[in-house]
């Protein structure tokens, strides 16, 4: 097939053009004169140079292809010029429809974004979920309004729809909220963590182009929706996955959330006056979507599209490592401890205040794995008196109730200990005790 991109040198575009790549369809990106094309060229994309306000580009660009994809979109918390996310999310979306219906293609695939559901009482959202009444910030509701546009000319003029829904996206070459966050944090320039109980769902960038080249080679699926996302992590979650990751301890300040609204108000509106992007990221629109975060579902994808989810560990390893490569003279590489070539999932509390031991002890583990009840043998490799971390050759979902006998071989001696998967990774997983703690976990983390 050949395929007409608009987005392509976004952070989603690259990672599909470059999937694309690897395929047989013929590429063709719609590009403006300052984009930098040189990777879309070697990977044998034909350049349109114009953008999705100019239809003459889009009809040069979409004459003789079969599908559209568009992902052209403003993605960002903050603006000097407020228009310009319904110059380009509404009014950019609407001539892409247009053009795309005027061409003839037989499948266009509208990138939208999880966020234009809002916060809807109905927990997790799925593509059923009623739309809340409101939404959190100016990028999400220009990008409802495109959307209701393109959905508008699938229902009156046949315009051949599908619509992709993004979740939190991870991944190298991320410029956005989370990749900054990663930025400062491994610079060691975050001043706190925030909103460390809010839980969102995030997905690994490569995923969302998988689920777009699917959703485009499937038949018969016009008019649907499908959610792209399958991790669930709160913020100290989050936090923590990418201190384990890097090797850089967080902020050991939380900043309460009132703090948090209240700087990013004085902030942004500092920002509106200089005309400079607010300080640490913290625009008003993105604080508010990051308070309220968003659960989703996104197994429809998963089901329906045939592909499986990357761990989103894989995504905050490759983007450490591109933040890394990218500036290797600024960023601080982690201090060798004798630790830490252990993976740490502790909360940040408990990073600050527990006394951890680096131990190897085999031990017999009962739990459940993917909802099956299964029994296998692991290593302790760190323990302390609120939790363990076991590597593991099959983890155990996250949430539920472990059971393991472990052989202290310090001193000759079997015991069972109780508790919960607080994360899980394919290497292993992290475990929070039950309250009644045996007393051999003392003898090991405090020897007399």
């Amino acid at each position: 097939m050949k395929v007409f991109i608009t987005g392509g040198t976004g952070f989603i575009g690259r990672h599909l053009v470059r999937r694309m790549a690897q395929t047989e369809h013929t590429i063709r990106c719609l590009a403006r004169k300052t984009s930098d094309t040189k990777e879309l060229r070697n990977l044998g994309a034909e350049i349109i140079v114009g953008d999705v306000n100019d239809r003459n580009s889009l009809k040069e660009g979409m004459q003789g292809c079969d599908w559209v994809f568009n992902l052209a979109n403003v993605y960002s918390w903050w603006e000097p010029d407020k228009t310009v996310y319904r110059k380009i999310n509404v009014e950019g979306t609407h001539n892409v429809m247009v053009c795309a219906l005027e061409a003839g293609v037989s499948k266009v695939v509208h990138v939208s974004t999880i966020g234009v559901w809002g916060k809807p009482e109905e927990s997790p959202i799925r593509e059923e979920t009623p739309l809340a009444p409101e939404r959190e910030s100016e990028y999400c509701r220009t990008k409802l309004s495109g959307e209701q546009i393109a959905w508008q000319l699938y229902r009156e003029k046949g315009l051949p729809l599908v619509v992709i829904y993004p979740c939190g996206v991870m991944g190298s070459g991320d410029p956005k909220l989370t990749g900054a966050t990663i930025k400062l944090l491994i610079e060691r320039r975050l001043p706190a963590t925030v909103f460390d109980d809010t839980i969102t769902t995030f997905v690994h960038v490569k995923d969302v182009a998988e689920a777009i080249l699917k959703a485009a080679e499937k038949p018969d699926n016009l008019g649907e929706k499908y959610i792209v996302g399958n991790t669930r992590l709160s913020m100290e979650d989050y936090y923590d996955l990418i201190s384990d990751v890097s090797g850089i301890a967080p902020p050991m300040f939380r900043m309460p959330d009132f703090l948090v609204m209240f700087n990013a108000r004085l902030l942004t509106w500092l920002a509106d006056i200089i005309k400079r992007p607010p300080l640490w990221g913290m625009a008003t629109d993105a604080m508010r979507t990051t308070k309220h975060g968003f659960i989703a579902d996104g197994s429809k994808a998963e089901r329906e599209l045939g592909f499986v989810y990357t761990p989103i560990r894989e995504a905050v390893e490759e983007e450490v490592a591109w933040y890394r490569q990218a500036v290797p003279g600024r960023i601080q590489q982690p201090v060798m401890e004798k630790e830490a070539d252990i993976p740490l999932y502790w909360s940040n509390e408990e990073r600050r205040s527990q006394e951890r031991s680096r131990v190897n002890f085999p031990c017999d583990v009962e739990g459940l794995s993917r909802g099956k009840q299964i029994q296998q043998i692991a290593q302790v490799m760190n323990l302390s008196r609120d939790g363990m971390y076991l590597a593991a050759g099959t983890p155990l979902d996250e949430g539920t109730e472990v059971k393991a006998k472990i052989t202290a071989t310090s001193f000759n001696k079997t015991f069972w200990v109780m508790g919960k998967v607080l994360n899980s990774t394919a290497k292993g997983m992290a475990v929070r005790f039950a309250d009644l703690v045996p007393k051999e976990i003392e003898m090991i983390t405090h020897p007399q």
